[in-house]
């Protein structure tokens, strides 16, 4: 099914059917009731999933190794992935840190 669709339809396919999926095993299972905001919460993700499938339109081509190489040297792939790595070690860094629980109360 999905391993052979392009990328883009099948992360927001995956994504997009979780919110149904949790909603359906939480009837299954009787962990808490749907409310309002759950069925409106689902009919809009599922009507999402379904006009990103088909409005979606075609994958572009995928670029050639050369023309990767090309694009990870520009000065927008520098700073995105600095910035990537700044949070990555900053988040890091938040979670090494003893944190105090007063903060939150």
């Amino acid at each position: 099914g999905l391993y052979f669709g392009p990328v883009t339809l099948v992360v927001v396919i995956r994504a997009g059917s979780l919110l149904p999926a949790n909603a359906l095993f939480s009837q299954l299972f009787k962990l808490r009731p749907l409310t309002r905001d759950d069925y409106l919460g689902t009919l809009v993700t599922i009507s999402g999933v379904i006009c990103f499938s088909i409005f979606g339109g075609s994958p572009a081509a995928s670029p050639k190794s050369g023309e990767f190489l090309a694009m990870m040297v520009t000065t927008a792939a520098w700073v995105c992935n600095l910035l990537l790595i700044g949070v990555l070690l900053l988040s890091g860094l938040v979670l090494l840190l003893p944190h105090n629980d007063d903060l939150l109360t």
